[in-house]
């Protein structure tokens, strides 16, 4: 059974939106019975300066604006969750009005008689992507402030890929067009890198610019198309991940810095990324070797190339499995002073 607002399994790439007007980014495939881990993305603002209807909204960009967002909310959002073993905000489904789904915001412009701007720019860049890489309509959406209608003259587009095959595929077309300078698709320019640097509050005292910049340059699901920012999300599809609730559990082990090699990038695309690491060194405490690194923060795909050997920094995790197989991993993206360098 879903709450009255929502329409199927809540999945990475979606929203919802509360009673209260609130809209939350849906992080990942699973989600506790009755709850949705979902973080407020666009929360209504007299002082915002985005606009639906009557209603002003601000949109959350930094670690601190986050922050204070979930203070502001009714404490039941924050869950100590004993399955992934953090506090994590969750949203009951019995506050859900709205569920928003890319691929019915697809559908959506698609039957759609007039388009804007940025409509046309999010509808060209699929059909692109549907030639290119031969991927079916109902594997591609749309997320971001055009799935919340709060989108701008000025907005970016984030598309959202659906299965494995068509993520490689579309990443291939990507990789090929961007070399080719094709069909109106670029890299980032400098300033839009330095813009990245500032909104994602970086620690600086670990990553000089110079770090960031030998890491972003080469990222393909970032970049311009027909001079409009995108940024691609890569989803697997449900019969791909292992997404039963208390199928694994989390137990937290505190933060580490280590210096690993990257032994396998193959889920580096997705939400979440995954990278299976070797040759690990202990950096900082506790002295429990990870065999994985785990983000599902969009800024940590593509971050590492097999054969790589990089230095991070984050939380550490016990992950205990209900087949009995027990290993560390060292999850990213949590914290400002998280990160993740090439060596």
């Amino acid at each position: 059974m879903f709450g009255m607002g929502m329409k199927a399994k809540p999945l990475e790439g979606d929203m919802v939106e509360t009673v209260d007007g609130v809209i939350f980014d849906v992080r990942g495939h699973t989600h506790p019975p009755g709850r949705v881990i979902a973080y407020p993305k666009y929360v209504p603002d007299l002082r915002g300066n985005l606009r639906r209807g009557k209603t002003t909204f601000r949109r959350i960009r930094t670690f601190q604006d986050l922050h204070d967002a979930i203070e502001q909310l009714d404490s039941k959002y924050l869950v100590h969750d004993l399955v992934f073993g953090e506090k994590l905000c969750e949203v009951p489904e019995e506050d859900i009005k709205y569920h928003y789904r890319p691929n019915d915001c697809i559908s959506e412009l698609r039957r759609k008689k007039e388009l804007d701007r940025v409509e046309k720019a999010a509808l060209s860049f699929l059909q692109l992507m549907k030639t290119e890489a031969k991927v079916p309509w109902n594997k591609l959406g749309i997320s971001g402030s055009i799935l919340a209608k709060l989108h701008t003259i000025s907005s970016d587009i984030d598309p959202v890929i659906y299965g494995s095959k068509n993520c490689r595929r579309v990443y291939a077309s990507i990789g090929r067009l961007l070399e080719d300078g094709e069909r109106g698709l670029e890299k980032l320019k400098e300033e839009d890198y330095k813009k990245e640097i500032r909104s994602r509050e970086l620690d600086r005292s670990a990553v000089s610019y110079e770090d960031y910049m030998r890491v972003e340059k080469r990222k393909i699901f970032v970049g311009r198309f027909g001079g409009r920012k995108y940024s691609i999300k890569f989803v697997k599809d449900w019969n791909e991940v292992e997404s039963t609730y208390g199928m694994v559990k989390c137990t937290p082990k505190g933060y580490a810095r280590i210096k690993a090699e990257i032994e396998d990038d193959s889920d580096a695309i997705f939400m979440p990324s995954f990278y299976k690491i070797c040759n690990v060194e202990l950096l900082e405490e506790p002295a429990f070797e990870p065999v994985e690194i785990l983000s599902v923060h969009l800024r940590f795909c593509e971050q590492a190339k097999k054969g790589e050997t990089i230095i991070a920094r984050g939380k550490l995790e016990l992950v205990q499995r209900r087949s009995g197989d027990k290993y560390h991993r060292l999850v990213i993206g949590n914290e400002a002073s998280d990160y993740m360098i090439l060596a």
